[in-house]
């Protein structure tokens, strides 16, 4: 008689741990079919020696007064209209092949990303890229935004740092020009590269993600609440309709979308960046706060078609669970250029930045390796 209660514990153990087991492998089937969707791999090579920066005549640096918004080549929300392709200073290297990096298509092809030794094995630095096109218009398009996001897996620490785009800075077989077109001319693997030659980094991974997908990001978490200051309230009032105060203030995917891409006016870059990692913190936060594997998953699937990376999925997975286990809400943001070490010019016919790039290695160092 003692038997049967035996084997019904017996029984329903087994068919427990064959749930889980079935609800694992459902989880690591659907994280494959859809990492299948977002992996982008982009080929690592090795530097090989004979390129250095392409020198630059400062005579054709003109500073000037003001901000780089007042400059005619750029709309409200800081769009440029044209773009310097500089390939007269490309180390000889000015051919057609080169101009652009095009393809048969016509779609900027991806370059290479040069493989850099790690500064520190605990830190991982991951470029993050805000991408200017919507999802159905194709092409690279630019890189509106650029955040470097690092993440010290042994203390949790969170640094996220924006890269003003105007930045002007020595791009490969492209001479002189702002950070962004980086982007249009050899995607994430040139903008990596550069911002690594740059700046002295270790980056060799990134998370791209389009307009249609921040909007739809947002939307699934029902939206984003951060501080509006009153001339932001002002703005978005007077060009959205809306009736804001100064404040702690809701977005939805659209709005939240629109106040980020702010610029003229407003604290030009720098404020536009600060808006940026309002949003960006904000929605991490949100996602902190999912405590369901499932809602996970599902806003996974909800976003996977808007993003693009190059990260494996084990280190997705390794970073995705160390990240909520520490279940950090500290997450430090900044801007490069820092304070005093830049001023707004011209070069030919581009604003720029004209930033001090020693001065700045050393800041963006210690705010991520200290």
């Amino acid at each position: 008689m003692k038997e049967k209660p035996k084997k019904i514990i017996k029984w329903s153990l087994f068919a427990l741990a064959s749930l889980l087991l079935l609800s694992i492998l459902t989880v690591l089937i659907f994280g494959i079919i859809m990492y299948s969707k977002v992996y982008e791999g982009i080929p690592y090579v090795e530097k090989s020696g004979g390129y250095s920066w392409p020198e630059l005549d400062e005579s054709e640096i003109i500073p000037i007064e003001g901000s780089v918004d007042e400059d005619e080549s750029q709309n409200e929300t800081g769009d440029e209209v044209s773009v310097e392709d500089d390939t007269s200073e490309n180390d000889g290297n000015n051919n057609d092949d080169n101009k652009g990096n095009k393809g048969s298509s016509g779609v900027a092809k991806e370059t290479p990303i040069y493989i850099v030794e790690p500064i520190d094995k605990t830190i991982i630095n991951v470029l993050l890229i805000g991408r200017d096109v919507y999802s159905s218009s194709g092409g690279n398009g630019r890189s509106d935004s650029m955040m470097v996001l690092s993440y010290n897996k042994n203390t949790g620490k969170v640094s996220i740092n924006s890269l003003l785009r105007d930045s002007l800075v020595p791009i490969e077989n492209h001479g002189w020009n702002r950070l962004n077109a980086s982007y249009s001319w050899g995607g994430a693997g040139l903008t990596i590269n550069t911002i690594n030659d740059v700046y002295g980094l270790d980056i060799q991974h990134y998370i791209s993600i389009d307009y249609n997908g921040f909007i739809n990001l947002i939307d699934k978490i029902e939206g984003v609440t951060v501080f509006v200051s009153k001339k932001e309230a002002d703005y978005m009032n007077r060009n959205y309709g809306k009736n804001y105060t100064e404040g702690e203030v809701s977005f939805d995917g659209k709005m939240a979308l629109e106040f980020a891409r702010i610029r003229k006016g407003l604290g030009d870059d720098w404020g536009r960046t600060e808006r940026q990692r309002r949003i960006i913190v904000a929605a991490m936060n949100k996602v902190l706060e999912l405590d369901n594997v499932g809602d996970i998953v599902t806003l996974i699937n909800d976003n996977i078609r808007f993003v693009k990376t190059n990260l494996s999925s084990g280190t997705i997975i390794s970073l995705a669970y160390d990240f909520f286990d520490k279940n950090n809400s500290n997450i430090e943001t900044d801007v490069i250029p820092a304070k005093d070490t830049w001023y707004y010019a011209t070069y030919r016919g581009m604003s720029i930045i004209k930033i001090n790039f020693d001065e700045n290695k050393r800041i963006l160092h210690e705010r991520i390796y200290r």
